[in-house]
């Protein structure tokens, strides 16, 4: 038995959502709604090459004045999951020695996102900070909420490319 080739099964996948992307305009009665759903099509049909694996991990932060949860991901996989004190320089040297290839870290929106984006960038690692409402569809689909889950959906999302940065008054267009 063969199987069809990673590309192969990812533009059959895509074909499908542009299909869908097409046809899902009738299904919502809130223009807003509609926009939004179109954007998240968008995030996942978007030029970016999406790789599984290859030696780069994936950050999932959520955020909270006590603690930050942390989700490291490779591969598809969860490969380290935990918690630390809300300190960006904490929080650098945990994603240092656990991901020491990380290709993107993620937060939400939030009332630390401006400090802790402005801290982990000048850390030099490469931050997004995404909107949290447009997380929150992504994130309400795990089973249990946590914010432990809450980081590793951070990362997931992290690792297939849906990361729209926030395009608002702006946490990332606040870079050092």
């Amino acid at each position: 038995m063969t199987g069809a080739s990673i590309e192969t099964t990812l533009e059959l996948w895509a074909s499908s959502l542009r299909e869908v992307k097409g046809r899902m305009r009738g299904l919502f009665t809130q223009e807003r709604v509609a926009a939004s759903a179109g954007l998240f099509l968008d995030g996942l049909l978007g030029d970016e090459r999406r790789k599984t694996g290859w030696m780069e991990q994936f950050i999932g932060l959520n955020v909270s004045s006590k603690d930050t949860f942390i989700s490291v991901r490779d591969g598809g996989a969860r490969i380290w999951r935990g918690k630390c004190p809300s300190d960006p320089k904490l929080i650098a040297e945990v994603i240092r020695k656990r991901a020491p290839s990380v290709k993107r870290v993620v937060l939400e929106t939030g009332s630390l996102s401006v400090w802790f984006y402005r801290a982990l960038k000048q850390e030099d690692l490469p931050t997004i900070c995404i909107d949290a409402r447009h997380a929150k569809a992504a994130l309400n689909m795990a089973p249990n909420k946590t914010d432990a889950n809450d980081a590793d959906g951070l990362a997931h999302l992290a690792e297939v490319g849906f990361c729209r940065r926030d395009q608002s008054e702006g946490v990332n267009k606040l870079a050092p």
